[in-house]
């Protein structure tokens, strides 16, 4: 049972709250926001798969349930969960706040699950810190 909770919180949780915080910005703060957060989060994982090929880590050698073929440095999971947070945090700092911490936690569930080890997560979660930062003062979200 915990290791399907794992595998749902780090394969699946990232698309639930995308849309979530997707609702939320369209109801609050109008569809021009929708379009703000998906291109942070876009923005976020495309700089991630960038590096990744860059730095060209390899994963953890351990058997895991989650099956994955590209590099492991940075988690690009937490990468634009962190970018999300950074995103919605200039609008409602608990969302903010709340999402920093579930972009942890996903990250975590990774390094727990063998695809990551823990800098990529550190590493993902600065990357998406700062390109949320920077797109959400571009975007003038």
């Amino acid at each position: 049972m915990t290791e399907i909770i794992l595998i749902f919180i780090a394969r699946w949780l990232i698309f639930v709250l995308i849309a979530l915080v997707s609702v939320v910005a369209l109801v609050k703060w109008g569809h021009y926001a929708v379009l703000k957060v998906w291109g942070t989060v876009l923005a976020a994982d495309v700089v991630a798969e960038v590096l990744k090929y860059l730095f060209n880590v390899a994963r953890p050698d351990v058997v895991s349930p989650l099956i994955v073929f590209d590099p492991a440095f940075p988690s690009g999971h937490t990468a634009m969960v962190a970018a999300l947070g950074a995103v919605v945090f200039r609008k409602n700092k608990p969302l903010g706040v709340l999402l920093f911490i579930l972009a942890l936690i996903i990250g975590w569930s990774r390094v727990l699950l063998g695809v990551h080890y823990p800098i990529d997560i550190v590493a993902g979660f600065i990357l998406g810190t700062v390109v949320g930062i920077i797109f959400s003062k571009w975007l003038k979200v």
